[in-house]
């Protein structure tokens, strides 16, 4: 997938985001839950954040991994959003040191 193709569907999903045209999967719901997070808060990451991984072979659809801080700085929560013919929050989860280096952005490979 093309640098302009995955800035495309992002601006995609970010619409679609804004206009409440997105569905919550099942696991996403659980995770807000567990995690404190409320819907506001990850669609705020999604539409304000910063995608730092692309998945352009997943299935059903291509996933994104956006990192947005709704609370500020001290505040990293990453969605995973899968889109194509409609979009799907998959995912939530906070930063978590053993998986990510301090910029929020690496992750580690150990």
């Amino acid at each position: 997938m093309t640098r302009e193709a995955i800035l495309t569907a992002v601006e995609r999903i970010r619409d679609r985001v804004r206009a409440n045209q997105f569905r919550l999967s099942k696991h996403v719901v659980k995770r807000m839950d567990i995690r404190g997070r409320s819907l506001t808060e990850i669609q705020t990451v999604v539409v304000t954040g910063e995608v730092i991984r692309d998945y352009p072979n997943e299935k059903p659809y291509p996933e994104y991994l956006f990192l947005g801080y709704p609370h500020g700085p001290q505040d990293p929560c990453y969605v995973v959003v899968a889109s194509n013919g409609e979009t799907v929050l998959v995912t939530v989860h906070d930063y978590d040191p053993e998986v990510y280096e301090l910029d929020h952005h690496t992750r580690r490979t150990t």
